[in-house]
Order: C-alpha cells, then sequence, then structure tokens
C-alpha cells in the first residue's frame, strides 16, 4: 500500500469515526440531522458532501 493510500484510509477512518460520534451516538434529544452532520464534516475535510456520504457509508463502514 502506497503512501497516499494510507493516508486516504486513515482520513476515511477518522470521517467514519467522527460521523459515528456526531450522530449515531448521540442521545436523541440532542441529535443533529443526518445531513446537517454530513456538512460540517465536508467543510472541516475540505471535500463535497457526497464524497463524505459516500465514505461514511461505503459497504462495511461503520
Amino acid at each position: 500500500m502506497t503512501t497516499r493510500q494510507q493516508n486516504r484510509t486513515k482520513r476515511d477512518e477518522r470521517i467514519r469515526a467522527l460521523f459515528k460520534a456526531r450522530y449515531l451516538d448521540a442521545p436523541r434529544p440532542r441529535k443533529l440531522s443526518r445531513e446537517f452532520v454530513l456538512a460540517q464534516l465536508a467543510e472541516e475535510f475540505c471535500l463535497s458532501i457526497g464524497t463524505v456520504e459516500n465514505i461514511t457509508y461505503a459497504k462495511g463502514a461503520v
């Protein structure tokens, strides 16, 4: 695995972990909308919402 692939894999894992913490593990009354959480992550990682959505919902993720 090249360095570029390793960095991408680490980035994807961080995005999945943050999504899980902010959306899936959030208590019910404080839960933000899925779209809002995806938009926040897209802005933080300078990616499109579609890319973050694909990373988050990839097979075997979360």
